[in-house]
């Protein structure tokens, strides 16, 4: 009998239907706090002057924040979608974020730089 890696034995598991809206959920969420953080930021330190570049760097900044903050949270929920576990997993985060009452989609996403621009839809 030969040994075969762990990978070659498993087979695929599939994604309960929950995991992509709780995905994106989450992460509307998360993109929602990150741009009220901006925009409250930028009117107490007065971010009015900022050149573009400036607005950009804080933008992508706070967005390799959430990111790296998201991933082994997000890589646990997409490896335990297709258990039991998985599903206590999904309704826990929606629990604790409150994913269930969200509001805002990701059509209402906007960068940083829009809001110390004074260009943000409100």
């Amino acid at each position: 009998m030969t040994l075969q890696t762990t990978t070659s034995l498993r087979k695929p598991v599939p994604t309960a239907p929950q995991t992509v809206p709780t995905i994106r959920d989450l992460r509307s969420r998360v993109e929602e706090i990150r741009v009220g953080a901006i925009e409250h930021a930028a009117r107490r330190l007065g971010f009015d002057d900022m050149r573009e570049d400036q607005r950009e760097g804080i933008d992508m900044l706070t967005r390799s924040i959430v990111d790296k903050l998201l991933h082994s949270p997000l890589a646990n929920l997409r490896a335990e979608a297709g258990r039991e576990e998985g599903l206590v997993m999904l309704e826990a985060t929606r629990e604790l974020f409150g994913l269930d009452d969200l509001r805002v989609g990701p059509d209402k996403s906007m960068m940083a730089r829009d809001l110390f621009a004074g260009r943000a839809a409100r």
